[in-house]
């Protein structure tokens, strides 16, 4: 997943630069070229760092769910389980074959599941966030200090 935000990374930069040179005229001196190749590097730099953040989220969402979602259902099924049969015995008998009770609830769970991991991790993301936000602040008056 990190190596398709880089490729996309790379391709942007690239089709960005060449839209940005044909822009500037022949006659543009280095200076103007290079203050160029700097402002979309640092565009795309930018949208990089966010990009990987992002798919850097999703697949740490993944995984705690993958870890967590067999314990809880492990955690849940003797309280569920007598409710879930009772249920699957209504359902006509035509219907088994595509409504599958347990299956369904294991959907529900990893849904439910799901939702708060997304929770959690952005919370814990917008708390590192403002504590690097901080840190910057701090480093920021320390170099005016000095």
């Amino acid at each position: 997943m990190l190596r398709q935000v880089l490729d996309n990374a790379f391709y942007t930069f690239e089709e960005e630069l060449l839209n940005a040179m044909t822009e500037c005229s022949t006659n543009d001196d280095i200076m103007a070229i290079r203050s160029v190749v700097e402002r979309v590097r640092d565009q795309i730099q930018l949208q990089f760092s966010s990009d990987a953040s992002l798919a850097t989220r999703k697949f740490y969402k993944s995984v705690i769910c993958a870890i967590l979602l067999p314990c809880l259902v492990k955690l849940v099924s003797p309280v569920c389980k007598p409710m879930l049969e009772d249920i699957q015995k209504r359902i006509p008998d035509e219907f088994h074959d595509i409504m599958d009770i347990e299956d369904l609830f294991e959907k529900h769970l990893r849904t439910v599941l799901a939702a708060v991991i997304h929770t959690v991790v952005e919370k814990e993301t917008a708390v590192e966030e403002d504590d690097e936000e901080e840190k910057d602040v701090e480093e920021t008056s320390d170099d005016k200090e000095d």
